[in-house]
Order: structure tokens, then sequence, then C-alpha cells
């Protein structure tokens, strides 16, 4: 076990009660996600409009913001600095209005077991709350090596009582998700052999009122050329990843 400096000042953040910040609260809707934290007795309550993210994202700002008040920034300030300025890159839990009055989460820049679970789980609570279907759009997750199968299976696994229409792309979801996800009582699973192609069968078949999520690795896989297929607002592509020339060969 490492020694720490005794110049050093420790501060800790987690769920429990005893760290410097520790979780207080986590909400989310289709419209915004919502966390709360303790420092000392002060509550911090950071709402942000246009992202839906899972709760894993509390590690993020409570380091954040712990880090910023150890430096002497107040609360509010480091408050409504979040608020004000936090921004992610696209394609990680952006919200998009879609076609047929459905509500696209678009996480496809990449992908990890990690990653997947965690917003197989966040839509899992938003169709509790909201009682929309859920449509996911997933692609293999890449580059994993001997992990790629226990990977792919972990995910799987996550996808019944949460998914109800189920659509992939890659060999490896071919593989391993599908044959799993034929197997549970889904309303309809089908694997595509890109992403064009399943973005074409989404604007013909899209349920009504959906959550779509929309998830998979870059390698190969491209996931955003499928949303451009369901957005409401056709300018919204502009706001989707990879739409540089050196990606977008359309």
């Amino acid at each position: 076990m490492k020694r720490v400096h005794p110049r050093v000042k420790q501060v800790s953040f987690g769920s429990k009660s005893s760290n410097v910040l520790s979780y207080a609260g986590y909400d989310v809707t289709l419209e915004k996600s919502v966390f709360d934290f303790d420092v000392k007795d002060e509550r911090v309550h950071i709402e942000l409009t246009g992202y839906v993210m899972p709760k894993e994202y509390r590690e993020v700002f409570g380091a954040a913001i712990l880090t910023a008040y150890t430096l002497g920034l107040s609360l509010d300030t480091i408050r409504d600095s979040i608020i004000k300025n936090h921004i992610l890159p696209k394609g990680r839990a952006s919200i998009f209005r879609g076609i047929n009055d459905t509500v696209i989460l678009d996480s496809s820049y990449n992908a990890s077991r990690t990653s997947t679970l965690a917003f197989l789980t966040l839509v899992s609570e938003l169709k509790q709350k909201m009682r929309r279907p859920v449509v996911f759009a997933f692609g293999d997750m890449r580059e994993l090596g001997q992990e790629a199968e226990q990977e792919h299976i972990a995910v799987a696994e996550r996808i019944p009582g949460v998914v109800d229409y189920l659509y992939c792309i890659g060999p490896l979801t071919k593989q391993f998700i599908v044959p799993f996800a034929e197997k549970a009582a889904l309303q309809e699973v089908q694997w595509f052999e890109n992403s064009r192609l399943l973005g074409s069968h989404l604007r013909a078949h899209l349920p009504n009122g959906a959550i779509v999520l929309v998830k998979g690795s870059q390698n190969q896989i491209f996931l955003e050329v499928a949303i451009k297929f369901i957005l409401a607002n056709e300018k919204d592509k502009e706001k989707l990843c990879r739409q540089e020339k050196h990606w977008n060969k359309e």
C-alpha cells in the first residue's frame, strides 16, 4: 500500500456520506439529466438539458466539483460553470427528435461493455417512467481481442426485459448477440450488413413513440449513418459525429 506524503491533502468523493463530496441524487428524463451532490453540509444541484446521461457520469462531475472546491472556488460558481460550459463531444449521450414521435439517444461514437450496460440501465429506467417501447441499434464492440465473446455475451444478457426491438450490425453481434436475443421474448430481432441498410429499415418500420438507443464502435460500424434516416429534423445530421469530409463519403 502506497504511503501518502504528510504534506499531501487527501480529499475523497463517492457514495458514502463520510466523503468530502458524496452522491446525493440522480434523475433522468428524455429532456435532461440531473445530478445532486453533498459537499460537507451544502447541496450542489447540476441540471443539464439536452443530454440523457447514465448515472456513472456522477463520477466525472464529482471529481470536477471536488477539485474546484479544494482550489477555493465557491460551490455556486462551480455549479454555474458546469451548467454553462459542459458540452459532450458528438455521439455521446445526445438527444434528437426522431420520426414517428420517437426520441433518439445518440451514443454512436463508440462502445464498450461498461458504457453499453450503463446506457441499457438508463433506458430501462426511462422505459418504466415513460411507458415507451425501446429500440436498440447495436454495433460490434471492436478491438477486444480474446475477450470479444464474453464482453458481447454480457451485453446480450442485459437485453431481455429492456429492449423490445433489437437491430445489430457487425460479425460479432451476429455471432454472439443475435442468437441469444432470438431466444428472448423481443418484438423483433434483425441483423444488417451495414448502417445504411439498418437506417432504411428503421425509417420504414420504426415503432411510434419509441426510445431509440444507438451504440456501437466506430471501426467499420458508423451507426451515425443509420441515425440520419430517422431524424425528424434533417438539419440535425450536422450534430452527429464523424460528419467531416474525412468521414463523410456521401
